[in-house]
C-alpha cells in the first residue's frame, strides 16, 4: 500500500481493478505520461486480484497516492471506498482497460475547468470506443444540447469523459450499490440540473470495446435498473429512447440463439456497414 500526501492536486482518478494484469499498465501509462501530471492524483482500489495485478501496483508506487486491496461487492462499492482520500477538485473514474486520450488530456481539461463558474458540478467530454487492437470505432458522447433530452432515458453520458466535482461527494452523496450496472446513471440523475454541466469539447479517454455491455443479458439488466431509477424520478413511463435499446437488445438476443452469437455478430455487423458504421460486434 502506498499513500503519499505531499502536494495538492487538482485531479483525482480512480480505478477499480480485479485481476486486470493485461490492461493496467497501458491505463496507469497513459495518467503519468500526461504533460500535467503534478496536477493528478491517482487512487486505486484492488478487489483481491490473485493475478498479478497487485505486482503492478507496487511497480507504480511512487506515482499512486493511495491503493489498497480488499474484497468490495463491486465497482460501485470500491469507488466508494476510496473516495474518502481523494484530495483533486476534480474526479475522474477510469476502468483498468481504459486510457486517457493523449498525453495533454488533463493539461487541456485544466485550462477550461480553472477558470468555469463554481455553480458547475459536472464537466464532460466524448470517449473513444477502441478495438482491442486500439483501431476507433466510434467517439461517445454529444454536445449538452444533445444530452439533455437523451440523459434522462439513459446513460449517454459515459462515465469514462465525466470529471465529478469533489464537493458532490463531500455532501455525502455516493453510488448506490443496489444497482449493479447502472449506480454511475443513478447518481448523474440524482445531481444533474440544467445549470451545472458544462460540455468539454473533447475527448477525455478511449474505452476497450466489449466488457458488460457486449452480453445482452447485462444489457437487459441495466435497462431494468435505468427504468428504475427513471421511475424513482418521476418518469412512469419509457421513452422512445429506452424503448429502441430494448428492442435492439432483444433482437440482437434473438439472433445468438437463433444462429449463433458468431454468425449473429456477423449479421449485426452487416448492418453496420449498410448504415455506414464501422464493425463493432466481430471486434468483441
Amino acid at each position: 500500500m502506498s499513500y503519499n500526501t505531499d502536494k495538492r492536486t487538482y485531479f483525482s482518478i480512480i480505478i477499480a481493478t480485479l485481476n486486470v494484469e493485461r490492461t493496467l499498465d497501458k491505463c496507469l501509462e497513459s495518467i503519468i505520461q500526461q504533460t500535467s501530471i503534478s496536477k493528478i492524483e491517482i487512487l486505486v482500489i484492488d478487489c483481491g486480484s490473485n493475478d498479478k495485478t497487485t505486482d503492478i501496483l507496487h511497480a507504480y508506487d511512487k506515482y499512486i497516492s493511495y491503493w489498497e486491496s480488499s474484497p468490495d461487492t463491486g465497482v460501485y462499492d470500491a469507488w466508494n471506498k476510496v473516495l474518502s482520500r481523494a484530495t483533486g477538485e476534480w474526479i475522474l473514474f477510469l476502468g483498468a482497460d481504459d486510457t486517457l486520450f493523449n498525453h495533454s488530456t488533463i493539461s487541456n481539461s485544466f485550462t477550461i475547468l480553472k477558470d468555469i463558474d463554481s455553480s458547475i458540478d459536472i464537466a464532460y467530454g466524448r470517449v473513444r470506443l477502441v478495438s482491442k487492437e486500439n483501431e476507433k470505432i466510434a467517439d461517445l458522447g454529444k454536445n449538452w444540447d444533445k444530452t439533455k433530452k437523451c440523459i434522462k432515458e439513459k446513460m449517454c453520458m459515459p462515465h469514462q469523459g465525466i470529471f465529478h466535482k469533489k464537493s458532490l461527494f463531500d455532501q455525502n452523496v455516493k453510488f448506490n450499490t443496489k444497482y449493479y450496472i447502472s449506480a454511475d446513471y443513478e447518481l448523474i440523475r440524482k445531481v444533474l440540473l440544467e445549470s451545472n454541466v458544462l460540455y468539454l469539447d473533447m475527448i477525455i479517454s478511449c474505452m476497450r470495446i466489449g466488457g458488460i455491455s457486449s452480453n445482452p443479458q447485462n444489457t437487459f439488466t441495466r435497462l431494468k435498473e435505468i427504468r428504475q431509477i427513471n421511475s424513482n424520478h418521476g418518469s412512469r413511463f419509457p421513452g422512445w429512447l429506452w424503448l429502441i435499446t430494448f428492442a435492439n437488445t432483444c433482437f440482437r438476443t434473438s439472433l445468438f440463439l437463433l444462429i449463433g452469437e458468431k454468425s449473429g455478430k456477423q449479421i449485426l455487423d452487416r448492418f453496420r456497414m449498410v448504415a455506414g458504421l464501422p464493425p463493432y460486434w466481430t471486434k468483441i
